[in-house]
C-alpha cells in the first residue's frame, strides 16, 4: 500500500470552505447524536396525546398518565427488567446526581448526627468517570464522604476487581459506594460488563462472608448504549441490574433520541430523594415527565437495535479507510491489535503537528465537524491528559488527538463522504505542517 493517499486536486488546493459542497459532514455524534428522522415528524396525533400532564385527573390527563405507563412497561421489556425499577429523567446528569445523592447523603447525615467521625463511608471512582458523577462526590466530602480512585491498566481496563479486594483486605469502610463509567467517551474504550459483573459479584460473596454490608454499584453507561445496542445486549441491563449493578444511568442524547430524557434504573427505590417538589416518578425526582421526549427515548432504542449491524459495517469502512493515510494516527496503538476493547463508533486519531484545536476550526470551515474531547466536560486540560496517558496514548500526540464518532444510521456517512474527511484531513495536515 502507497503511503501517500491520492488526494484530490480541490482538496490539496485547501482554500474553499465550499469543498463539502455546502454540505455539513457531522462527526461528533458521541457529543450529541442526530435525531432518527423518524422521530422528526410525529404527527398531531402525538401532539394530542402528549400535551396533557400525566398527573392531571381530567380524561387527558389519565390517557397521558397511560401512555406514560406504556412507555414505561416498553423501555422495562427491551432493557429486561421491571417497570418499576425504570425512572425516566431529563438527563444522564440528573440520572448520576440523584443516584449519587440519594444513596450517600442519608448516610451521610446519618452519620453526622450520631457524631460519627470515623469516615466510615467511602465512595470511589476511577479517571474515566463524567464530572456529573464526580462532582457530586467531591461536593460531599464537606459532610465525612472519603474518596479514593480506582486505578485503571495500562490497556485502560478498570480495576474494579482489584479495588474491591484491597477494601476487603484492609476493612477500611463499612459502606462503599463505587462509580463506575463503562465506556469512556473519548477514547471509545469500552470496559467488559460481563467481567465487571464477575468480580462484583465476587467481592460481594466474600463481603457478606466477612459481615460487611454489600458495596453498592452505580454504572454510568451513556456511551455504552450505543456501542452495544443489538436487542440482547440491550436486554442483559436487567440482567446486570438485578446481579451486579444497584443502579445504571442512560442518556437519550447518546442514541439519536435528542436532548432531555435519560433512564435511570434502580434495583430497589431509595425511601429518600434530593429532588423534592412534584413527587414524579414514584417520588424519585420533582417535574413533569416529558411524554414526547420519553416516547422519542423509548423508540430510538427501538431504532438503535434494528440499524445497529448495519452501522457496524460502516465504521468497519472507515477503519479500512484510516489504514490508506499512515500520517493520520489511530489511537492508542494497541486499538487496532485489540478492536474489540473499543467502540465501534468512538475513533481518536492524531494529525501532527497540528494542535486538534486549529485542525477543528479548519475542518468545521470546510464542513467537517469533529470533537477535541467530551463536549460536556468540566475537565482540565491536565485531566484529559492524565485520563488519555492512562489509556495508553502516545503523549507527544496528545496535543492533536480529534474524536470521530458515528451516530445512528440515518447520519452515519457514507465510503466517500468518509474518503472525502480523510482526504482534506491529510491536505490541511501537508500544507500547514
Amino acid at each position: 500500500m502507497n503511503s501517500e493517499p491520492n488526494i484530490s486536486p480541490a482538496v490539496s488546493a485547501a482554500v474553499s470552505p465550499a469543498k463539502n459542497s455546502g454540505e455539513i459532514l457531522y462527526l461528533d455524534c458521541a457529543a450529541s447524536a442526530p435525531v432518527f428522522s423518524e422521530l422528526l415528524n410525529p404527527g398531531p396525533e402525538w401532539v394530542d396525546k402528549f400535551c396533557a400532564n400525566p398527573s392531571a385527573r381530567h380524561r387527558l390527563g389519565l390517557e397521558s398518565a397511560e401512555l406514560l405507563s406504556r412507555e414505561r412497561c416498553r423501555a422495562a421489556e427491551l432493557l429486561g427488567c421491571r417497570p418499576e425499577q425504570v425512572s425516566f429523567c431529563s438527563g444522564a446528569t440528573e440520572a448520576n446526581n440523584l443516584a449519587l445523592y440519594n444513596r450517600l447523603l442519608p448516610q451521610l447525615l446519618s452519620a453526622k448526627s450520631r457524631h460519627d467521625l470515623s469516615g466510615s463511608i467511602t465512595a470511589a471512582h476511577s479517571e474515566l468517570d463524567h464530572p456529573s458523577g464526580i462532582q457530586p462526590l467531591r461536593r460531599l466530602k464537606p459532610y465525612g464522604l472519603q474518596l479514593q480512585r480506582i486505578a485503571l491498566s495500562s490497556t485502560g481496563e478498570l480495576l474494579l476487581g482489584r479495588y474491591l479486594e484491597k477494601q476487603l483486605a484492609v476493612r477500611s469502610s463499612a459502606n462503599l459506594l463505587c462509580l463506575i463509567t463503562t465506556l469512556d467517551g473519548e477514547s471509545g474504550r469500552k470496559q467488559d460488563l460481563s467481567a465487571l459483573a464477575a468480580e462484583i459479584q465476587n467481592a460481594q460473596e466474600h463481603r457478606r462472608a466477612a459481615g460487611l454490608p454489600p458495596v453498592y454499584i452505580h454504572a454510568d453507561i451513556s456511551q455504552h448504549l450505543a456501542a452495544e445496542a443489538s436487542v440482547p445486549q440491550l436486554a442483559r441491563l436487567g440482567m446486570l441490574l438485578q446481579n451486579s449493578f444497584d443502579s445504571i444511568a442512560l442518556s437519550g442524547q447518546k442514541i439519536g433520541a435528542g436532548r432531555g430524557c435519560s433512564i435511570l434504573l434502580q434495583r430497589n427505590l431509595p425511601k429518600w430523594s434530593l429532588s423534592q417538589g412534584g413527587g414524579q416518578e414514584a417520588g424519585q425526582r420533582a417535574g413533569t415527565e416529558n411524554l414526547y421526549s420519553i416516547r422519542a427515548l423509548v423508540r430510538a432504542l427501538e431504532l438503535q437495535a434494528a440499524q445497529y449491524q448495519a452501522q457496524l459495517q460502516r465504521s468497519a469502512a472507515f477503519l479500512e479507510l484510516l489504514a490508506g493515510y499512515p500520517q493520520i494516527r489511530l489511537q492508542p496503538t494497541y486499538r487496532s491489535q485489540y478492536p474489540a476493547l473499543f467502540s465501534p463508533f468512538i475513533f481518536s486519531i492524531a494529525a501532527p503537528p497540528l494542535p486538534a484545536e486549529v485542525l477543528q476550526r479548519l475542518l468545521s470551515e470546510h464542513g467537517y465537524m469533529v470533537g477535541t474531547g467530551s463536549a460536556c466536560s468540566s475537565k482540565t486540560a491536565k485531566d484529559r491528559a492524565e485520563k488519555l496517558l492512562a489509556q495508553g496514548y502516545d503523549r507527544e500526540l496528545l496535543p492533536s488527538i480529534m474524536r470521530i464518532s458515528f451516530g445512528n444510521g440515518a447520519s452515519h456517512p457514507g465510503t466517500e463522504q468518509l474518503r472525502g474527511f480523510l482526504d482534506c484531513l491529510h491536505s490541511l495536515q501537508q500544507r500547514y505542517a
